[in-house]
Order: structure tokens, then C-alpha cells, then sequence
């Protein structure tokens, strides 16, 4: 079970690597990090804002008391993908199903 015990943004003193998508979070970037216990064993997951946010817009959150793991934010993402252009048929890299979700559901007309 999680015990998230912070969770606040930081200005990055350096590079981390987010934990939903694995890309780079670049020194002086703002971005989201959480501190807890895990099953007893303490944790830190640091993630781009923007991800932050697509977990809670599409409730990625309420998906048990294990927490959201990158995976499970990686199947969605594409699970979404799926959804907002079904007729896609050309291969893309996680990067880009990831951009036109987060364009689609956090500025477009997605609810």
C-alpha cells in the first residue's frame, strides 16, 4: 500500500528522468515530485508536469492502493492513442502517440 507523505514541484537543479514517459527532465524545468512508502520502503518519482497532469485527467490514479506504475501510464497512453485516431495505421514511437494525447486530451476539446 502507498503512503504518499509529499507530493510538490521543483525547479530541476539537474537532469532527472520521468518516471511516466523516460524522457529527460531538463535542469531548470519545473516538475512534479512525490515522495512516500511503499510496503514499508521509501520511494521518490519525479515526472514532467505534464504527465502529472494526463494521469489525473484520464483518473490513472484510481486504479487501486498500488499506485500508478510506468507501465500501466505507458498502456494507457497508447490504450488513448487507439481511441482518439483508430484509423492510424502507420507505426509511431511511444514519444509521439504520447504528444498528440497530451495535446488532444489537456488542450483540445477532450472532456
Amino acid at each position: 500500500m502507498i503512503e504518499v507523505l509529499s507530493n510538490e514541484k521543483h525547479k530541476a537543479r539537474k537532469e532527472h528522468v520521468c518516471y511516466f514517459c523516460g524522457d529527460t527532465i531538463k535542469k531548470g524545468t519545473v516538475y512534479n515530485r512525490q515522495d512516500g512508502k511503499f510496503d514499508g520502503d521509501w520511494y521518490t518519482v519525479k515526472t514532467h508536469i505534464s504527465c502529472s497532469e494526463l494521469a489525473v485527467k484520464l483518473d490513472m490514479y484510481d486504479n487501486g492502493e498500488d499506485g500508478l506504475t510506468n507501465h500501466e501510464f505507458r498502456d494507457i497512453v497508447n490504450e488513448k492513442f487507439e481511441e482518439l485516431l483508430p484509423e492510424f495505421e502507420m507505426k509511431t514511437t511511444f514519444r509521439s502517440r504520447l504528444d498528440v494525447v497530451k495535446m488532444q486530451v489537456l488542450f483540445g476539446e477532450e472532456s
